[in-house]
């Protein structure tokens, strides 16, 4: 009986894997959602390599102490608090996509940045920065879910979770590589394996179409069509009344 359950198990295991290849190969939204996760799994797996190493590096290699540690990393929490308003902000008058890039190639050069920047004040700024553009970035990941997947976001979403978690182990597992080496030049290596994952999302992301048209523009068709007294285009018609549902 054990064997049998065991067995039963391990089958509904193969079959909820395959099933999460088969969503991922075609997500809500089709090539583009698809597309984006990829981006999504690249620009993870940066982060998770930083994530790991950021601590060690700014210790042994740029050789801060403990007060200034922390200081440097609740600077950069208060600039990501500031980075998802900031992008729903800037995402409800331009399109998502290149806002979306305009976040990779930030990190991008914030990233390099750290490998010549050596005053702490100057450092302060530039990981403010990283933060700010990674919070932003990922915003708009969801604006872009919302908008590509329409009413099947929620299953989007969780793919995304799904891409962005296996990023976060790929990437850790790649830095402990670099921490095992220990030198300058392998946090040096880590740091531009980070930053070349955002040159690769950010030309994924340039494959993909915009999701949902440019803001402005829905905003002009729904006006039109209620000056044509029909509904804009993203309103729903209400549904007819059920049989003996009159008014009394």
């Amino acid at each position: 009986m054990w064997r049998g359950g065991e067995s039963r198990g391990s089958g509904k295991t193969r079959r909820g894997e395959a099933g999460l290849v088969a969503q991922l190969r075609r997500p809500p939204g089709g090539r583009p959602a698809r597309i984006m996760l990829l981006a999504l799994l690249l620009d993870r797996t940066g982060s998770g390599v930083w994530a790991a190493a950021s601590v060690l590096y700014f210790t042994f290699v740029v050789g801060l102490d403990a007060g200034r540690l922390g200081l440097l990393f609740g600077v950069a929490g208060v600039a990501g608090i500031a980075g998802s308003p900031l992008a729903g902000h800037l995402a409800g008058r331009f399109p998502v996509r290149p806002l979306l890039i305009g976040c990779h190639l930030l990190r991008l050069a914030t990233l390099c940045a750290l490998l010549v920047v050596t005053r702490f004040e100057a450092l302060l700024l530039v990981v403010a920065l990283t933060n700010l553009g990674d919070r932003a970035a990922k915003t708009l990941e969801m604006l872009f879910a919302t908008r590509v997947a329409g009413e099947r976001r929620a299953t989007y979403q969780a793919l995304s979770r799904s891409s962005a978690n296996a990023g976060y182990a790929l990437g850790a597992g790649l830095a402990a590589i670099g921490l095992a080496v220990g030198s300058r030049q392998a946090y040096q290596v880590l740091i531009l394996a980070n930053a070349l994952s955002f040159v690769a999302a950010a030309a994924l992301v340039w494959r993909t179409g915009e999701a949902g048209g440019r803001p402005r523009a829905r905003a002009r068709a729904g006006s039109r069509a209620a000056a044509a007294g029909a509904p804009p285009p993203t309103a729903r018609p209400a549904p007819p009344p059920r049989p003996g549902r009159g008014p009394r």
